[in-house]
């Protein structure tokens, strides 16, 4: 019995076990991940005390490997990031692995001057310290180039190992009496390499695969932890020479770059620390079992398996070992290429959709418009998104105008039909069709103010300068008329929550009334001014005014303890709803994003751009898609027009944009991320373009006619309408 176990290889079934469970991870993982890798949670309790991250393990339920200094799910980012590792580790393997067979076969076979110089090359790869020469590679390339940066990076010089062996090999080979045969017999030194030579080298590549890969995770890993991974990180400066790196998605190296934050908080570098080493011992054993496999002693022992005895054993070794044995050898040539460049096409190509998708928004409920109108009030939606669902036009002509000579008090009002509403200053107030053709219009009793707001049953709601609200019918009789609650008059148009009760501004006080025209609240903000719509959270429970949180049932202000509301005093802050459903603040250059938690307010994202001093100013506006990208817009009467886009993480995406146009305003971003802004400026016209999200130019602009100040914009199917307070109005749209 002991020399039956001591027959047994075990190198290669240990290694093979763990190889082949670090694939079943890789592909099944993300599946079996708990969480959300990229979820933040910056308090939580551990052993009933509330503390902040990074949490240890087995110490908040849930939490079974802890969490790293953000807050996030380790087993969940472990599970998440062996796959992009190992498509990583593949792609520059198999590249080392096929540079390695080219340039050593050369070697072992040519003599002479080429012969010379490549085994000077090859000694020469060997003198340099893989690790410097990949640091060097990356920075040459540029690490933002992902991929592509390690595959030249890691490869400079990698091969070489491989190369040795397979130039040593190639050399005895040659010295073989079918080889002088061969030659005799008249066959060309291609020939006897690719069919005699290489033939004889490729059952070693298997091997060589494995510790190329093991090499490979090694140096990776010791990259990471120097700050160096595929992506690259984005530094955040948050004092004065103090800069961290905020990790992105999941993947090894990476995680390792970030996993030691404090001495007395060692186990998540312990914990990845452990699991690349176990990668590595497992590829390490793997290809010294596949040696031991191809020695001479093995080959020649019987290959009997020994837990298989009897006629089954004699079957496979007398017959079906034989004639799979001789087939693989046969079209092990051919297999072994196609087998090498299919994993070095699929780590390079499928590197991509190894990222985790955004899960964030799968628990949050998308802003929905009641009575599913195309433009519902003044931003789009009561959650102030302008996020549209719709795709505007792609190259917009002017297709009609009218003039409002009184003038226009804001934006229009898009109904699910098509049909334009318009509030003059002269109180008028009229609906147009999509060709511009007057359906009625009405004088009101009050001047009002900004855009107006429809209901679920296409209800027309109107703030004005006296404070009150209108309600009128869909043909423009009045329903019914609120008074104002307060001596100050409307600052901005009204929303309408999904329950039917209406919200609006008065100066520093926010108003609720009911859907039959009862008073239902009002709430005095003793500062900012509030110029601008509130918003609604997703599901309606929550009211923002600038950076004032309200309850939209009963209007007392909430508890946003965990929100660093007071350090942000200076940075403009201002609540912001996503069109993925989520609550957002911004801060200064960047958003932060947060949720009302068991706990109080837990933080789950935090962004941040630095303008380096080029932008004096914070954003006019931001916007968030479905998807969880994120827009910053920058305009104002004295500084030119910026666009800077986050992805879903938090990064940085591309370009930023810096367009030669001031006083800017944004109209929305529709469903292709294409971006809808016009200004007028100091020219007196109009001018509107389209830019589509991450392009160093806008797809189109036009000169659209004569406007000194922008009143408001909707972006609906095919159209976009621009509204001057001097009372002009413009369809823009395709041609038909």
């Amino acid at each position: 019995m002991r020399a039956r176990l001591h027959r047994i290889n075990w190198p290669l079934w240990i290694g093979g076990f763990f190889a082949l469970l670090t694939l079943l991870l890789a592909w099944q993982g993300p599946n079996l991940a708990p969480f959300n890798p990229m979820e933040e949670h910056s308090v939580m309790r551990v052993d009933g005390v509330l503390r902040s991250p990074p949490y240890p393990p087995l110490r908040v339920p849930g939490f079974w490997l802890g969490s790293d200094s953000f807050g996030r799910d380790l087993l969940s980012r472990i599970l998440w990031g062996i796959r992009p590792t190992l498509m990583m580790v593949t792609a520059v393997a198999t590249v080392r692995l096929i540079l390695g067979l080219v340039i050593g076969l050369a070697a072992g076979w040519f003599s002479g001057r080429l012969g010379r110089l490549l085994e000077n090359l090859i000694g020469w790869a060997l003198a340099l310290p893989v690790l410097l020469v990949a640091l060097g590679g990356i920075s040459a390339v540029g690490i933002q180039r992902g991929l592509l940066a390690f595959i030249v990076g890691l490869t400079l010089n990698g091969w070489a190992e491989t190369a040795r062996l397979v130039s040593e090999q190639t050399r005895l080979i040659k010295r073989q009496t079918y080889v002088e045969a061969a030659q005799a017999l008249g066959a060309s030194e291609i020939h006897i390499l690719i069919v005699h030579v290489l033939r004889q080298i490729m059952p070693l590549v298997w091997m060589l695969l494995a510790f190329e890969i093991s090499g490979v995770l090694l140096v990776s890993a010791e990259l990471g932890f120097l700050g160096y991974y595929i992506g690259g990180g984005v530094w955040i400066e948050i004092s004065d020479f103090v800069a961290v790196n905020v990790a992105g998605l999941p993947e090894l190296g990476q995680m390792l770059s970030i996993a030691l934050t404090k001495l007395t908080d060692p186990w998540g570098l312990i914990i990845l620390g452990g699991i690349v080493f176990l990668l590595i011992l497992s590829f390490n054993l793997l290809g010294e079992g596949l040696r031991l496999a191809l020695s001479p002693e093995r080959m020649r022992a019987p290959r009997r398996l020994f837990f298989l005895r009897g006629a089954l054993g004699d079957w496979l070794e007398s017959s079906a070992a034989p004639a799979i044995g001789g087939w693989f050898e046969t079209n092990s040539l051919w297999l072994s290429g196609v087998v090498l460049l299919g994993l070095l096409l699929w780590g390079g190509l499928n590197w991509k959709s190894s990222q985790p998708a955004p899960k964030a928004t799968a628990a949050a409920e998308s802003p929905n418009i009641p009575g599913e109108h195309l433009w519902a009030s003044e931003r789009h939606d009561a959650q102030g998104t302008r996020w549209t669902p719709a795709t505007g036009p792609q190259n917009p002509q002017i297709l009609w105008q009218v003039n409002i000579p009184g003038g226009l008090a804001g934006g229009p009002a898009v109904t699910r039909e098509g049909n334009i509403l318009l509030a003059g200053s002269d109180r008028s107030l009229q609906m147009l069709n999509p060709s511009g053709e007057a359906l009625w219009q009405i004088q009101l009793e009050h001047v009002p103010i900004g855009a107006p707001a429809l209901g679920s049953e296409g209800q027309i709601y109107l703030a004005d300068k006296d404070g009150g609200l209108s309600a009128l019918d869909t043909d423009g009789a009045l329903r019914w008329y609120s008074p104002a609650q307060s001596k100050n008059p409307a600052s901005a148009g009204p929303i309408v929550g999904p329950d039917g009760t209406i919200y609006y501004t008065a100066a520093h006080i926010v108003q609720a009334v009911s859907a039959d025209g009862k008073p239902a609240w009002q709430t005095l903000v003793s500062r900012p001014y509030l110029e601008l719509e509130p918003r609604l959270s997703a599901k309606g429970a929550y009211l923002f005014a600038k950076n004032v949180a309200l309850a939209a049932q009963g209007g007392y202000p909430l508890d946003l303890k965990g929100l660093p509301l007071q350090e942000m005093e200076f940075s403009d802050p201002a609540f912001i709803v996503g069109a993925d459903g989520l609550n957002y603040l911004r801060n200064g250059h960047g958003l932060l994003r947060w949720r009302m938690g068991d706990a109080g307010i837990e933080i789950t994202l935090t962004t941040q751009w630095d303008p380096a001093g080029a932008v004096p100013y914070y954003p006019a506006d931001a916007v968030i898609t479905p998807n969880g990208w994120m827009l910053l817009f920058y305009s104002t009467l004295w500084g030119d027009t910026r666009l800077v886009w986050f992805d879903a993480e938090g990064k940085v995406l591309s370009n930023i944009l810096r367009l030669p146009d001031r006083g800017s305003k944004l109209a929305a971003v529709d469903s292709a991320s294409t971006v809808y802004l016009c200004n007028s400026g100091f020219t007196g016209k109009i001018n509107c373009a389209g830019i589509a999200a991450g392009a160093d130019k806008p797809a189109w602009q036009i000169n659209v006619g004569v406007g000194e100040d922008i009143a408001g914009m909707a972006v609906v199917p095919g159209r976009l309408y621009v509204a001057s307070r001097e009372g002009w109005f413009y369809a823009l749209g395709d041609q038909p």
